[in-house]
């Protein structure tokens, strides 16, 4: 086994081990308008083609097209959207996307819930109905930003 390896870890089902317990997810496009903005404040110098190849990289995906682009505004209220929604299992107990699922599915873009729990194998536990108003919410803050 490699060195460092925790068998609890599985990023399919959004646990990524003790390493990442505090870090944000970001969606690709966060990071283009983190990118982009760090681009600008350095017009009066040379850009390494690293930093532009990198936000062209996190432009291409699905999640990144459109008005999510223009501001962080946009990004952070597709995000809270999706982190607004409260849904109830059987018993009655809340469920909410979790932060990794928020940004996968940010990214994914999917058109369908069952396209999205296929990319994203946590979303199994929400039902069908539950995802098909993810999507449709989804869609919804991304058109309306």
């Amino acid at each position: 086994m490699a060195a460092g390896y925790d068998s609890d870890e599985d990023a399919g089902q959004g646990r990524f081990g003790a390493e990442f317990a505090d870090a944000e997810f970001l969606s690709n496009a966060a990071v283009a308008v983190l990118l982009d903005s760090i681009r600008k404040g350095e017009e009066h110098r040379e850009v390494d083609s690293s930093l532009t190849k990198s936000l062209e990289y996190a432009k291409a995906f699905p999640g990144a097209v459109g008005s999510m682009l223009h501001s962080a505004e946009a990004v952070d209220a597709v995000r809270r959207q999706l982190a607004s929604l409260t849904f109830s299992d059987e018993d009655g107990a809340e469920k909410k996307l979790t932060p990794y699922e928020i940004v996968a599915l940010a990214n994914l873009n999917p058109d369908k819930a069952r396209e999205a729990v296929v990319h994203i194998p946590s979303l199994e536990r929400f039902s069908a109905e539950d995802l098909d108003t993810v999507v449709t919410t989804l869609h919804a803050a991304s058109a309306g930003v």
